[in-house]
């Protein structure tokens, strides 16, 4: 009788854990996605730093991504500044190796997400998501992210 207490006393005590504090991974289910043409980047180039960045959204535990845009007049003012800035840390990469995406997205109402940084119950616009390569070949790493 007694080991039955103590195994029904750890599964309430795991399962309460397990569900505390635990977010689940970021929505990108029904996310609106906007492109615009680009001259210096294929679609095929786009779609992959879009995948990329959806992926990595994941990780934002309690927030949904409402909307995600590429405009390469954007793009090309946010990867300029990067470049400028951090020119001496980034030896070989070149303006077609920087892409910038934009998004709204909403962070929960849930106080965890304050955790990552985050206002709860808060809808983030104009959100950029910097994405870096070394060359045409490899895959897109999201470098950085954030407002502008």
């Amino acid at each position: 009788m007694r080991r039955k207490i103590y195994i029904l006393l750890l599964v309430c005590i795991c399962t309460s854990f397990s569900s505390c504090g635990a977010l689940e991974q970021g929505k990108t289910e029904n996310v609106t996605i906007t492109l615009r043409d680009s001259v210096k980047f294929t679609s095929a180039e786009i779609q992959d730093a879009i995948d990329t960045v959806m992926k990595y959204f994941k990780t934002f535990r309690g927030c949904e991504l409402r909307v995600l845009w590429f405009d390469e007049s954007f793009s090309n003012v946010e990867a300029e500044k990067f470049l400028i800035e951090e020119k001496a840390f980034l030896e070989g990469v070149r303006e077609t190796d920087v892409i910038v995406l934009f998004s709204s997205f909403y962070a929960g109402p849930f106080e965890q997400v304050r955790t990552q940084g985050l206002q709860p119950d808060f809808v983030y616009e104009q959100w950029y998501w910097r994405l870096v390569r070394k060359n045409s070949e490899s895959k897109w790493v999201v470098d950085g992210y954030g407002i502008p």
